[in-house]
């Protein structure tokens, strides 16, 4: 049998074992207070208006807060367009590197993706800049690894470089050109495909 505490060290000292103990419980104790009082600080913050004043940015409480402190945000100063734009400028580079595998090994090279409204995808001609349509071909190719391309069934317009380019749209998509081993394809993806 296995012995925790040998007899032949003498009865357990309970001072050195409350020691032991309060080490062990002390620190997620002193953490999780911490935690508490930067939170309640946060909120008081925020509540006064002191946080704006001071330069901070408004960070949500709660994870299911984020969507809409992200969705006030952008409303307040309209950058969401601004943003989309410079992640696209971003990950041009990425995407050519990218790319240039790809075509190297006669895999997944995506030709042309443009994201918007549905209709106007499908009666527009995408070169001219259509109002309404983004071109988001980088972003995809930035994201193709071993000639796959893996986005989630999310709204499209949560990805890095898309953004919801018509107001009030319900049915935006996604329109993609691509070559796959010489042979050139077109799909349509709904927004949640």
């Amino acid at each position: 049998p296995l012995e925790l505490w040998p007899e032949s060290a003498g009865p357990l000292p309970a001072g050195e074992l409350a020691l032991l103990v309060a080490f062990w419980v002390a620190p997620p104790f002193v953490l999780r207070l911490l935690f508490l009082l930067g939170r309640s600080l946060r909120e008081v913050l925020m509540s006064s208006g002191a946080a704006a004043r001071l330069g901070f940015a408004s960070v949500p409480a709660s994870g299911k807060d984020t969507a809409a402190a992200t969705a006030a945000t952008t409303e307040v100063d309209g950058s969401e367009a601004a943003e989309a734009r410079e992640h696209r400028r971003l990950v041009v580079r990425e995407a050519a590197r990218c790319r240039s595998q790809e075509v190297a090994a006669r895999g997944l090279e995506i030709v042309a993706a443009w994201y918007g409204d549905r209709e106007l995808l499908a009666n527009a001609s995408m070169e001219s800049g259509t109002q309404g349509i983004i071109d988001v071909t980088d972003c995809l190719m930035a994201k193709v690894r071993l000639s796959r391309l893996h986005i989630s069934d999310a709204p499209k317009s949560t990805l890095l470089g898309f953004c919801s380019p018509s107001q009030g749209s319900e049915t935006l998509a996604l329109h993609i050109r691509y070559r796959f081993g010489g042979v050139e394809h077109e799909r349509t993806f709904g927004d949640t495909e």
